[in-house]
């Protein structure tokens, strides 16, 4: 694996090699891969078999021979994932316990979000404003600093520490103003690190909010 510790959205390359420790040649070797969750397959070298992502078939394998297959793939989601091989032969294997293996990948991420409500506001009308934080990684992250167009800096309102997994949200209000652009848009942009202070993480959230629904929009 070229990286064990992805940044969510980013590139996952798996590199298996296959080995007949013989005595004999092998017949029909299939190899299965099986995708965690949080991991989207992109392309492999060589192709899978026709109609999977998972699977490549070689119909005959000489002792001592071996076999790479390098896949291609998107970390899409957060967590700690194992992710497993197996190979199978129509031949007799002596040795089925080295038939498996594993790679533990630890993704990190994190996904800010804004929503509002209502939907539409006017001059004069309130607006319920909620940043969230989702921490994707697997690992707990640190504070480094929360900002918010309309307020500045609100790192104050969420913990110095998000645990793995853990999603945070804090809300506030704002009364539209006659001088507001419409639509009013509005971000919230988090900045966290690793406790080992190696890896930043950004992102940003954004809501815009209008007076009314376009029309034919």
């Amino acid at each position: 694996m070229d990286n064990p510790i992805p940044l969510v959205g980013g590139q996952v390359v798996f590199t298996l090699k296959v080995t007949n420790n013989g005595p004999s040649a092998a017949a029909n070797v299939v190899v299965t891969e099986t995708y965690p969750a949080g991991f989207t397959f992109i392309s492999a070298i060589p192709s899978p078999d026709a109609l999977t992502d998972n699977q490549w078939t070689f119909a005959s394998m000489a002792a001592q021979e071996e076999q790479t297959i390098t896949i291609t793939g998107k970390a899409t989601g957060g967590g700690c994932w194992i992710n497993k091989a197996a190979v199978s032969s129509d031949t007799e294997d002596p040795d089925t316990a080295n038939n498996t293996a594993t790679a533990e990948v630890k993704p990190l991420g994190i996904m800010v979000s804004k929503v509002a409500s209502p939907a539409y506001a006017c001059a004069g009308q309130e607006v319920r404003y909620t940043v969230i934080v989702h921490n994707l990684s697997c690992t707990d992250l640190r504070l480094i600093s929360f900002t918010d167009t309309m307020l500045g800096d609100i790192s104050s309102h969420f913990q110095p520490i998000l645990p793995e997994g853990a999603v945070r949200s804090w809300s506030y209000s704002y009364t539209i103003k006659d001088t507001d652009p419409d639509p009013l848009d509005n971000f919230a942009t988090a900045h966290y690190q690793t406790l080992d202070s190696l890896v930043n993480l950004t992102d940003t959230g954004s809501v815009s909010i209008r007076c009314a629904p376009v029309v034919g929009g």
